[in-house]
């Protein structure tokens, strides 16, 4: 305890050595809370979303595969529920998917879907014109409201 009475506390936060932390931090003064110190990071979600990908690119902690045109794409049920209404609507209600290992998806292309994949883990996309048609109906039908 110091002179006021309060108790002292060191924190050792682990950084990567290559990296400082960078965040918006704020003080408040709340009648609940003395002194309450927030910290926001703006890197954090980047950073835990390419774990994310490198994890589904390793196949690790997968819980759906998709099958397309014969080949199989492994991914997040959270992940691919959080970036499309379709999946949501898929793996959170109550269809068969929801307890299925595998799910075939129709009448679209395996480059569309992988594409798309890969933007609800990056949020990066590359359209070009020979997969621009195919892309859009893909994001259209599986409702990928942000492409």
């Amino acid at each position: 305890m110091d002179a006021n009475g309060t108790a002292g506390t060191t924190v050792d936060v682990p950084t990567s050595p290559k990296e400082t932390p960078t965040g918006d931090l704020s003080l408040k003064n709340e009648s609940s809370h003395m002194g309450v110190l927030k910290f926001f990071s703006k890197e954090h979600s980047s950073e835990a979303f390419n774990l994310i990908q490198q994890m589904r690119r390793d196949g690790k902690l997968c819980d759906v595969i998709l099958e397309v045109e014969g080949k199989t794409l492994p991914a997040h049920r959270l992940v691919l529920a959080s970036s499309s209404r379709y999946f949501y609507s898929m793996f959170a209600g109550d269809m068969c998917e929801t307890r299925q290992n595998v799910v075939r998806l129709n009448d679209v292309e395996y480059s569309a879907v992988k594409l798309l994949v890969e933007f609800a883990y990056t949020s990066r996309l590359e359209i070009t014109v020979p997969n621009v048609q195919s892309l859009l109906t893909a994001a259209s039908l599986f409702d990928f409201s942000t492409v």
